[in-house]
């Protein structure tokens, strides 16, 4: 084999590691880490080196979570239409090659952990264990989608410990992780929508599959429950920050457009969602500031 045939064989084989986990999506879930640590303090603001750490943190626990995802669900996914052209089940990756890349993310997140503070690698057992239950709620509850949602919701509480580097976590620490567990919750109900079909025939479990349209109205509660939140962290301790309008108002309109585009899912569960994390970072940076 050539330099240049194995280099094309190497780019390949990445760009599929790629595609597994949607790494472009990323730019999901870094705002929350970010703006988790914000909430700690002007005085104790990570240093540039304790950011590459988080980054690399957040970047290789989203990673992980992704692919152990995708590895559990790999018969799932081979049945379902929608689903069986993923690396796994389309056999562009085997599992030898999925389980290396989790075992690589574990280390990263784990040594990531350890340099930013010895309190991260003791706790950071907790997103790990939602990161493995999660894949096997659909198999006996439709409450599924919470395990998403809690999922997602430890990124603000470890920005906050990273930057914070101590326990107990703040109030508002807390109140961020409620926003982000309630509007990721409701998300994911929307992009089950896609399956309701299969799920019924398969007897895999979420709410549009059991409640049918009732479920876009739990959606939409969720996401008013998420801007509560935001009220309620504005209120009690942002109250100085009058601007707080503009991105409280654009988390409301984005909320909105994924409910009026719902049928469209990669709009409303991705590209929407990719604004409501930068627009959460703009909540936080006017509060605190």
């Amino acid at each position: 084999m050539t330099s240049h045939t194995s280099n094309r064989a190497l780019t390949e084989t990445l760009r599929r590691f790629v595609s597994l986990v949607r790494l472009e999506h990323a730019l999901f879930s870094l705002p929350l880490f970010i703006s988790g640590a914000l909430l700690a303090g002007p005085g104790r603001f990570p240093s540039w080196l304790d950011w590459l750490y988080i980054a690399v943190a957040g970047t290789s626990a989203r990673n992980l979570a992704l692919a152990l995802n995708r590895f559990i669900d790999r018969h799932i996914d081979s049945r379902n239409p929608r689903t069986s052209t993923r690396e796994l089940p389309a056999g562009r990756l085997n599992t030898l090659q999925v389980q290396f890349f989790i075992a690589l993310n574990l280390v990263l997140y784990a040594v990531s952990a350890w340099l930013i503070a010895p309190i991260c690698l003791v706790l950071g057992w907790i997103p790990l264990a939602i990161f493995t239950l999660y894949p096997f709620m659909k198999r006996f509850t439709s409450l599924c989608h919470f395990g998403v949602g809690a999922g997602l919701a430890m990124a603000p509480l470890g920005g906050y410990l990273a930057a914070a580097k101590e326990w107990p976590l703040s109030v508002p620490a807390w109140l961020l992780a409620g926003f982000t567990f309630l509007w990721v919750s409701g998300f994911d109900i929307i992009y089950a929508q896609a399956d309701v079909e299969y799920d019924r025939r398969t007897g895999v479990h979420s709410l549009p599959a059991r409640l049918g349209g009732v479920a876009m109205r739990v959606s939409a509660a969720l996401h008013m429950g998420a801007i509560l939140a935001l009220l309620l962290l504005w209120a009690l301790y942002f109250n100085h920050a009058g601007w707080l309008w503009l991105p409280t108002g654009a988390m409301a309109v984005l909320f909105y457009l994924q409910h009026m585009h719902s049928g469209d899912i990669e709009f409303a569960a991705f590209r929407v969602n990719t604004l409501v994390g930068f627009v959460m970072l703009l909540f936080v940076w006017v509060g605190v500031a």
